[in-house]
């Protein structure tokens, strides 16, 4: 069997690449609506079911909380400096100029330097499951899909609805990989 091929109904006239399903029944647009007089930019992303199951794993997840983290960290402490530089001008006690500042700028701080904490775990951990990651996006790559039985395969692979690509993808790739 060469490739396209389906599995269940043996043509390859129906079969078509998962990633160009996915490709053409995604479309995203971007745009202004107005809202109360206003004007603010919109995006939009509208998928076909079948783009929806066949859609490709994530390769880059998004790593916000590391800046966010950073960020609140270092707006706390600029906060922090300017609020010890006002207090000591007043003529405070040395330990009301820095305790009370921290009353103001302690929830910055904490916040940000517990989403920096998540941020740098989340970090280690995708490192460390890269390579899964990797294996399910080749795997990913070689589906096709037959429209004429609705069956996603491999080829020289079993026949499975697209709705089972996940799971597919993770009992092919990994520890769970059956040598071929």
């Amino acid at each position: 069997m060469y490739e396209g091929v389906c599995p269940v109904c043996g043509r390859n006239n129906q079969c078509q690449k998962a990633s160009a399903i996915y490709a053409t029944g995604t479309s995203h647009a971007r745009g202004y609506a107005y809202d109360e007089g206003h004007r603010r930019r919109t995006t939009m992303i509208n998928q076909t079911t079948l783009a929806k199951q066949l859609s490709p794993p994530v390769l880059r997840p998004d790593q916000g909380n590391l800046g966010k983290g950073i960020a609140l960290l270092i707006a706390g402490l600029i906060l922090h400096i300017f609020c010890v530089a006002i207090m000591s001008s007043t003529g405070s006690s040395i330990s009301s100029t820095i305790f009370a500042p921290l009353c103001v700028t302690g929830w910055p701080l904490v916040i940000g330097a517990l989403l920096t904490i998540a941020g740098v775990i989340q970090t280690k951990q995708l490192k460390a499951d890269l390579p899964r990651r990797q294996a399910h996006w080749h795997v990913w790559n070689t589906v096709y899909y037959c429209h004429l039985d609705d069956v996603a395969f491999v080829p020289s692979g079993p026949p499975f609805h697209p709705s089972q690509l996940p799971g597919f993808m993770a009992t092919n790739t990994g520890p769970f990989a059956t040598a071929a």
